[in-house]
């Protein structure tokens, strides 16, 4: 049975995270931003990887994060989480109605024909860009 535990654990070293690990991943995405920032459109060549950089980050982080909130919230005793659900209730009531709203006054600033024929276009007047219909042609020229 010892050998058994021996070979698992030889075989877990070799792929273990060195606790250096964060610190290259957060390297890796500054330095990313900051050739953004520096080089702009010249780097538009390695926008595919960093898609694929950001993906293979969000494809690990968020199992984990799903995982690791079944397993603590499972984990609760039922004292706890009803003191848990009891202090944030309110939280999560105001959070739904402040999507639903939003969503609906979205769908109420949109006029009912451009959302039909789907005849929105951004234009850009001065540093904002706002929405307009395309028939207005003060505003795209």
């Amino acid at each position: 049975m010892e050998a058994i535990a021996q070979s698992a654990s030889s075989a877990a070293r070799g792929l273990r995270v060195t606790p250096r690990l964060p610190l290259w991943v957060l390297t890796g995405a500054l330095l990313g931003i900051l050739a953004g920032i520096t080089f702009g459109e010249r780097t538009a060549v390695l926008r595919p990887l960093g898609d694929i950089y950001t993906m293979m980050l969000l494809s690990v982080v968020y199992p984990y994060i799903l995982s690791s909130l079944i397993v603590g919230l499972g984990s609760l005793a039922t004292g706890r989480a009803w003191r848990l659900l009891q202090a944030s209730w309110g939280v999560y009531l105001f959070l739904w109605v402040a999507v639903f709203a939003a969503i609906f006054l979205l769908a109420q600033a949109i006029p009912p024909g451009l959302r039909k024929a789907g005849g929105l276009e951004a234009v850009r007047t001065s540093a904002f860009l706002t929405w307009a219909p395309r028939s207005c042609p003060t505003l795209h020229s």
